[in-house]
Protein backbone atom coordinates (compact mmCIF):
# COMPACT_ATOMS: atom_id res chain seq x y z
CA UNK A 1 0.00 0.00 0.00
CA UNK A 2 1.79 2.68 -1.39
CA UNK A 3 -0.31 5.96 -0.56
CA UNK A 4 -2.09 4.90 2.99
CA UNK A 5 -1.97 7.77 5.18
CA UNK A 6 -2.11 9.76 2.07
CA UNK A 7 -4.51 12.28 0.24
CA UNK A 8 -5.02 12.27 -3.57
CA UNK A 9 -6.18 15.02 -5.48
CA UNK A 10 -7.97 13.14 -8.80
CA UNK A 11 -9.08 15.63 -11.53
CA UNK A 12 -11.66 14.49 -14.23
CA UNK A 13 -12.41 11.83 -11.40
CA UNK A 14 -16.15 11.24 -12.82
CA UNK A 15 -15.73 9.16 -15.63
CA UNK A 16 -12.67 7.84 -18.49
CA UNK A 17 -9.36 8.34 -17.07
CA UNK A 18 -9.92 9.84 -14.16
CA UNK A 19 -11.52 7.29 -12.70
CA UNK A 20 -9.37 5.11 -13.38
CA UNK A 21 -6.44 6.71 -11.60
CA UNK A 22 -8.75 7.42 -8.70
CA UNK A 23 -9.53 3.29 -8.61
CA UNK A 24 -5.82 2.87 -8.87
CA UNK A 25 -4.77 5.47 -5.73
CA UNK A 26 -7.65 3.98 -3.64
CA UNK A 27 -6.34 0.45 -4.13
CA UNK A 28 -2.67 1.56 -2.84
CA UNK A 29 -4.19 2.58 0.03
CA UNK A 30 -4.84 6.25 -0.79
CA UNK A 31 -7.60 8.80 0.75
CA UNK A 32 -8.59 10.05 -2.90
CA UNK A 33 -10.53 13.38 -3.09
CA UNK A 34 -12.36 13.15 -6.16
CA UNK A 35 -13.02 16.11 -8.09
CA UNK A 36 -15.15 16.69 -11.21
CA UNK A 37 -17.73 19.57 -12.50
CA UNK A 38 -20.41 17.03 -13.01
CA UNK A 39 -21.63 15.89 -9.09
CA UNK A 40 -23.82 12.83 -10.73
CA UNK A 41 -20.52 11.56 -11.88
CA UNK A 42 -18.75 12.41 -8.92
CA UNK A 43 -21.13 10.08 -6.96
CA UNK A 44 -20.90 7.11 -8.77
CA UNK A 45 -17.29 6.99 -9.17
CA UNK A 46 -17.21 7.48 -4.61
CA UNK A 47 -20.24 4.63 -5.12
CA UNK A 48 -17.77 2.09 -6.56
CA UNK A 49 -14.51 3.20 -4.75
CA UNK A 50 -16.63 2.58 -1.43
CA UNK A 51 -18.17 -0.18 -2.29
CA UNK A 52 -14.70 -2.28 -2.97
CA UNK A 53 -13.31 -0.36 0.21
CA UNK A 54 -11.81 2.82 -1.03
CA UNK A 55 -12.03 5.84 1.15
CA UNK A 56 -12.91 9.35 -0.63
CA UNK A 57 -14.40 12.36 -0.74
CA UNK A 58 -16.12 14.29 -3.65
CA UNK A 59 -15.83 17.96 -4.51
CA UNK A 60 -17.95 19.21 -7.68
CA UNK A 61 -15.57 22.12 -9.14
CA UNK A 62 -14.68 23.28 -12.14
CA UNK A 63 -10.81 23.06 -11.74
CA UNK A 64 -10.21 25.17 -14.76
CA UNK A 65 -11.48 28.43 -12.41
CA UNK A 66 -8.27 29.96 -10.21
CA UNK A 67 -8.03 28.39 -7.32
CA UNK A 68 -10.41 25.74 -7.17
CA UNK A 69 -8.41 23.02 -6.35
CA UNK A 70 -6.97 24.63 -3.07
CA UNK A 71 -10.22 24.84 -2.08
CA UNK A 72 -10.92 21.85 -2.62
CA UNK A 73 -8.35 20.92 -0.20
CA UNK A 74 -8.62 23.42 2.07
CA UNK A 75 -12.45 22.59 2.55
CA UNK A 76 -11.90 19.25 3.60
CA UNK A 77 -8.44 18.51 5.00
CA UNK A 78 -7.04 22.01 6.16
CA UNK A 79 -4.30 24.19 4.59
CA UNK A 80 -1.59 22.47 2.70
CA UNK A 81 1.91 21.63 4.02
Amino acid sequence: MKFRDRIVIVTGAGRGIGRSVAWRFAEEGARVALVARTEKDLLETAALLSASGGSCMTFPADITTRGAASACAFLRCGPCR
